[in-house]
């Protein structure tokens, strides 16, 4: 006889709703989505683009700062300028641009139009809190733009056959775009003689007006006087 009983044989048990992992193969783990933040401060940019031998445009910009964060991006400067052959045409102030997933405000604006298939898109926000426009004395702007507008003509074209068009029902809806302006400036700059004597002019009403307001404060003194002194002051 033997001190252990007989061995019995592993009867391997079929447990409903488990499923065997292979040996090989170890469970599957799911980690969360990870999302980009990235952030970039920039002190001073400058940025110049020859359109033609004597024509360019220049791009300056103070103290850039851009956070994106998942599908949200934000930037922000607090001026900005554009000049075209060394004139500042554009010049704005507090500018702030942000993407955003939606925004609430223009879904607001999205309701009215019942023809639109979505309700809710990403959207383009650009607030300026002060934009000026000045065009120099007799200078043709628009020779540069033109300039301008035949090289990004020809940059699109070479490039094209590069990229596989999707077919219109596929392409994803382009962002939705809110502009924002507090102060808008737009000026047509005069002969330089002609700016001088408006210079003289506004000059001579800022002096006029500081005259009469140290008029009126003499004439408050005076007056102060007489109440402490009686009439003896003359007229």
């Amino acid at each position: 006889s033997t001190l252990f009983p007989k061995t019995v044989p592993f009867l391997a048990l079929d447990t409903p709703g488990v499923a065997a992992e292979p040996e090989d193969h170890p469970p599957e783990q799911y980690s969360p989505k990870r999302l980009l933040n990235l952030t970039l401060e920039v002190s001073t940019a400058k940025l110049t683009a020859f359109v033609a031998e004597d024509k360019f445009i220049t791009l300056a910009s103070e103290s850039v700062s851009l956070s994106w964060h998942g599908c949200s991006l934000q930037a922000y400067c607090p001026e900005l300028a554009a000049g075209f052959d060394g004139n500042n045409i554009f010049n704005f102030k507090e500018v702030e641009v942000q993407l955003l997933p939606e925004l609430e405000e223009m879904i607001l604006h999205r309701n009215p139009f019942p023809m639109l298939q979505t309700l809710r898109n990403r959207v383009w926000l650009l607030y300026l809190g002060s934009v000026s426009v000045e065009f120099p004395y007799q200078y043709d702007f628009s020779q540069t733009l033109d300039e301008a507008m035949g090289v990004q003509k020809w940059l699109k074209g070479l490039h094209r056959g590069t990229h596989v068009q999707a077919s219109p029902s596929c392409a994803p809806l382009p962002p939705d775009l809110l502009l924002k302006v507090q102060h808008f400036s737009w000026v047509f700059l005069d002969d330089i003689f002609e700016v001088k004597l408006r210079d003289n002019y506004e000059l001579m009403k800022d002096e006029s007006k500081e005259s009469a307001k140290r008029l009126q404060l003499l004439d408050a003194k005076v007056a102060a006087l007489r109440k402490q002194h009686g009439e003896l002051l003359p007229a």
